[in-house]
């Protein structure tokens, strides 16, 4: 807690050793990685939890959020008897949403995951915060792939096979994500992405998705990995046209 504004706020610790950052020092940044801190300091949106600030110690970096007090989405769907296509609505646009700001601000997120949307409040009414997107100022072409791709189930390919990215990235987990949602079969199948895509069992998975939302993620996953260009403008088309009502 914050004595002066009596506010809470979650503190993410990096060890410098475990994660290949010990040769970081925060006041030895060049002057455009300083800019970009700054620049990150200053994103304020409803769906991205708040970065207050960041400090460290010769061990670790500490970076300070906005505190979400509810709970994970996925938490909160699971907990739920039933949900509907418009309770989707209502928690993916705003997930969309987070994501177009922090695409807006040249930032990839490069990290989304079930753990990684969070509620602000236990209300019903609770909106999405979206957390985990700042370590990756801190990494290197080398660490990336090391750092972010804890959770492979979530990776695009390309980042999997250590090719050149780009925002795209963000629209394939988005794709998996909004499957997970909107099946009730869950999570095991979406391990498999694109097994489960080439299954003759797939029009069978997806009979009870909303086509709109089933093409969406059709598109996500079916992507032609020779083109890198077609797979980016394919994937942010279809994310830009997404429109659950």
């Amino acid at each position: 807690m914050e004595r002066r504004t009596k506010m809470f706020y979650a503190v993410k610790v990096i060890q410098k050793k475990v994660t290949k950052l010990d040769c970081l020092n925060i006041k030895q940044l060049t002057s455009p990685e300083k800019k970009n801190i700054g620049h990150l300091l200053t994103l304020d949106h409803q769906n991205v939890a708040k970065l207050k600030e960041l400090f460290e110690t010769s061990f670790s970096l500490h970076i300070v959020v906005e505190f979400a007090n509810g709970e994970e989405l996925f938490r909160r769907l699971t907990k739920m008897p039933i949900y509907n296509e418009k309770t989707v609505g209502y928690y993916f646009r705003q997930v969309v949403d987070g994501i177009r700001y922090l695409h807006e601000y040249g930032i990839i997120h490069k990290n989304l995951k079930p753990e990684n949307i969070l509620l602000n409040t236990r209300d019903s009414d609770a909106i999405v915060k979206i957390t985990d997107y700042s370590p990756q100022l801190f990494t290197t072409s080398d660490l990336d792939l090391e750092m972010v791709c804890l959770t492979t189930t979530f990776c695009a390919p390309e980042l999997l096979l250590s090719r050149c990215y780009d925002k795209a990235i963000d629209l394939w987990a988005l794709g998996i994500l909004l499957y997970i949602i909107q099946d009730d079969i869950g999570l095991p199948g979406a391990y498999y992405p694109l097994q489960l895509m080439k299954s003759e069992k797939k029009s069978l998975i997806l009979t009870r998705i909303k086509w709109i939302t089933s093409e969406f993620i059709f598109k996500t996953f079916g992507m032609n990995y020779k083109s890198k260009s077609t797979q980016t403008q394919q994937r942010l088309g279809d994310a830009q046209t997404l429109n659950i009502e």
